[in-house]
């Protein structure tokens, strides 16, 4: 009987390491010579650097080099490549840094880095998109002409876009003139931070023949080894990246953040690890950020309330720099429609430079923001059709064989969505039947309501977005699965232990997953992001296992004497078919048989697999193509209680309902679902990333930035209901779901808002503060 691994609750096996102190991070390393850098960080939002003295923090005790932009020629960035490691003649964001400051003790680096004096020129700052777009602006790239951008990104030289990214499906706006009903409305999506607990840090070396080593918190070595290698002219070879455990990433780490400049600083000190770990501050306010998306949505139905058209502008305030935010844009216009078919539609989405810390992915990478405001639209237009929200989604989510916005055919092995819809109304009491009488809140000063949202979500990711893996099997029979995703605490490690098991038909016991990412030896894996891994990991192992299977049954069937058409496996044996008796044991041949008198058939079995879907560019003008490779539909909704005294929004449940295809750990899946849920709740509630009118960060710490803890959450109800549509073809029958639980709990926490007290809010957010000044407004407070 073969294993079944699948479907089980395997315990974490990384859970040890973890709650011992055993697993290390790269702030626990300590090598031999290592030495220190801090930074000196502008002030200011956009201003020319006059001066930079550093004499006096050249005479500091403990100092090996004092560097400036200035002794930096190096330029980073992918798809666009418009940052420098550190800034030259201008600034461009508050805590970007100017100068740089390698000490053998990281005290000797923060007091040398106080000696240093900078003297700036204000420039005008732009932090709201809206105007950095107007026709005036300051140029915050004026020599954006200049920079190099791949294929299929399309700039808008002499403004601060540096992206434009169209979808074009019919003629939407003679759609809308002929509409019944047409909602227009403005949202917005504030900037947010990722706030990890883990903050980034890197150790990094140039060696005496001129090679980079270092170790990352990050989610994708060999990204950073691709923008090391272009910005450093050096061969792939002469880098090595390696990363272990991460605490949290969330999108924040798959970026080159503080990378790239930890090599630049480790040339200047040849044969010494320089150590680069950015303080709560900084890396709260100077890292890549994320969100930061406005809106405007012109939607047209028919009064039976079937959509007919779309017009949709989207502007992405990608911050300072757009090489970390330009896949973004067309990611978040992909996604803006919902899973609604609309037979016509145009939408513009923008990245556009702005002085803020650059924006980069943020658990979503787009959609989240995108489908927030599509989901309150739908609500609002539901109100002004006079129908009920569900029965206005379920009218139009996507059928059987209709398209979407990307031109992409729809089947029914993408998912139940309506599945997904029905289990969140009726958790909730929803639907266009009369709402059951739930109790009622026990102070009559607290109005209570519900909402609901829909999502969905593909990978975004390049066209050569490979997954690969090795399977190294040992003389015992045991096997190493030797990937290079990387686990950022939600237990994708042991999640793949279990598919790779049940593949092979092995006991778990036998399959091990090194924890380790080394470039040198490891083999290639895009990133880590897009909720991939799992997904593409399952379809690499078999692959590999494949492989692995026809080497050795070549070996067995030389050892048994018959035809390899002959020999079958199960559950770790090979055999004759029909002979059972005929058998070999997986561990006699997997690294050659040894016979009776010595002489070997076989040997060491190592073998690769990969994966890549199939995907093709957009089509630079109508946006079609097949752009996206799995789907995941899903929809949540949310329960809550507003006080109409103080405005305090309280949630009592958030219901999530996802079609995952197939569900590997059933505890690893719900936790998953949970903590994204939670994730997301903080961006709804008190998480926003505030400027003083010159574009100072006001926030940059957990004092002031408000994450969501267990104290927060301790009362909240999270129902949750994992839909098994498996996928056709695929090994394993999966689906994405690591980002899909943040997708849709913002617009279904604004909905019930509106349900329970009547006010409508379209952008976040929703502090006790903000709403009880709406409450106050619409005369419903109690205060």
């Amino acid at each position: 009987m073969k294993s079944n691994y699948i479907g089980t609750s395997a315990p974490r096996i990384d859970a040890v390491e973890k709650v011992t102190g055993e697993a290390r991070f790269v702030a626990d390393l300590h090598l031999p010579g290592m030495v220190h850098a801090k930074l000196v960080r502008s002030p200011h939002a956009h201003a020319r650097i006059v001066s930079i003295d550093t004499n006096a923090a050249r005479a500091m005790p403990g100092v090996l080099a004092v560097v400036t932009g200035a002794d930096m020629p190096w330029w980073i960035g992918e798809c666009v490549v418009d940052q420098r490691a550190l800034a030259v003649d201008k600034v461009r964001y508050p805590w970007e840094g100017v100068a740089a400051v390698i000490a053998e003790t990281e005290e000797q680096a923060i007091l040398a880095a106080d000696k240093i004096k900078v003297e700036y020129e204000l420039l005008p700052a732009v932090i709201d998109v809206r105007d950095a777009l107007k026709a005036d602006a300051p140029l915050i790239h004026p020599d954006m002409a200049s920079y190099h951008f791949v294929p299929n990104f399309f700039p808008e030289h002499g403004t601060n876009v540096f992206h434009h990214y169209t979808i074009l499906e019919g003629d939407a706006k003679a759609a809308l003139a002929s509409a019944d009903v047409v909602l227009e409305q403005e949202y917005e999506f504030p900037l947010l931070m990722h706030a990890q607990l883990e903050t980034h840090g890197c150790v990094a070396r140039q060696t005496n023949d001129g090679r980079f080593e270092l170790y990352a918190s990050c989610q994708s070595p060999f990204m950073i080894r691709t923008v090391l290698a272009e910005a450093f002219h050096l061969p792939r070879h002469m880098i090595t990246v390696r990363a272990g455990y991460i605490g949290g990433g969330f999108g924040g780490k798959s970026d080159a953040t503080i990378e790239p400049l930890t090599c630049a600083l480790a040339r200047f000190v040849p044969g010494r690890w320089v150590r680069f770990v950015l303080s709560r501050e900084e890396n709260l306010a100077a890292s890549v950020i994320g969100r930061g998306l406005r809106g405007r949505f012109r939607v047209g139905a028919n009064r039976d309330g079937k959509l007919v058209g779309a017009q949709i502008d989207l502007d992405l305030a990608a911050g300072a720099y757009g090489w970390t935010a330009i896949n973004i844009v067309p990611c978040a216009g992909n996604t803006a429609t919902g899973p609604y078919h609309f037979p016509t539609l145009e939408i513009h989405t923008r990245g556009v430079y702005t002085n803020t810390a650059p924006v980069g992915a943020y658990r979503g990478y787009g959609h989240p923001d995108s489908q927030f405001m599509m989901e309150r639209h739908m609500d609002l237009l539901a109100r002004a059709l006079d129908m009920d929200p569900v029965e206005l989604r379920l009218k139009n989510i996507y059928r059987h064989g209709e398209k979407n916005s990307l031109g992409q055919r729809i089947d029914r092995s993408f998912g139940d969505l309506e599945g997904c819809i029905n289990a969140v109304a009726k958790e909730l009491g929803m639907g266009t039947g009369p709402r059951p009488a739930g109790d009622p809140p026990p102070d009559a000063r607290k109005v209570r309501g519900v909402g609901l949202a829909c999502l969905m979500k593909a990978p975004g990711m390049a066209t050569n977005a490979y997954e690969s893996c090795l399977l190294k099997f040992n003389e015992d029979g045991t096997v190493h699965v030797i990937s290079s995703f990387t686990d950022m605490g939600q237990g994708t490690h042991t999640g793949v232990r279990q598919i790779a098991a049940d593949i092979m038909e092995l006991p778990l016991e036998r399959v091990y997953i090194p924890r380790v990412i080394d470039t040198d030896f490891s083999p290639y894996d895009w990133q880590t992001v897009a909720s991939r891994s799992t997904w593409m990991q399952g379809r690499a192992i078999a692959h590999a296992w494949k492989r692995a299977k026809r080497e050795m049954i070549e070996t067995c069937a030389a050892v048994l004497g018959v035809e390899e058409a002959e020999i079958e496996y199960e559950n770790g044996v090979f055999f004759v078919k029909d002979q059972p008796e005929r058998a070999l044991e997986l561990e006699q041949v997997c690294h050659g048989y040894v016979h009776p008198d010595g002489h070997v058939d076989g040997g060491p079995v190592v073998v690769s697999g990969y994966f890549v879907p199939y995907q093709t560019y957009a089509d630079p003008t109508t946006g079609q193509g097949n752009i996206a490779s799995s789907w995941t539909f899903g929809c949540q909704g949310a329960e809550i209680e507003v006080d109409l005294r103080t405005g305090e929004l309280t949630p009592l449940r958030i219901v999530t309902a996802l079609d995952v295809g197939r569900v590997i750990n059933p505890t690893l899946a719900n936790i998953q679902v949970v903590g994204g849920v939670v994730f997301a709740l903080g961006g709804v509630l008190s998480e926003t990333t505030i400027h003083s009118a010159a574009g100072a960060v006001r926030n940059p710490t957990l004092t002031d930035y408000k994450v969501p803890t267990p104290e927060d959450c301790r009362d909240i109800d999270f129902p949750t209901y994992l839909l098994e549509t498996p996928v056709p073809g695929d090994p394993v029958g999966t689906r994405c779901i690591a980002e899909h639980p943040s997708v849709a709990v913002a617009p279904a926490l604004v909905n019930a808002l509106s349900d329970a007290a009547g006010v409508e809010f379209y952008d976040l957010p929703l502090s006790a503060e903000r709403v009880l000044e709406a409450l106050t407004r619409k005369g419903g407070s109690r205060a």
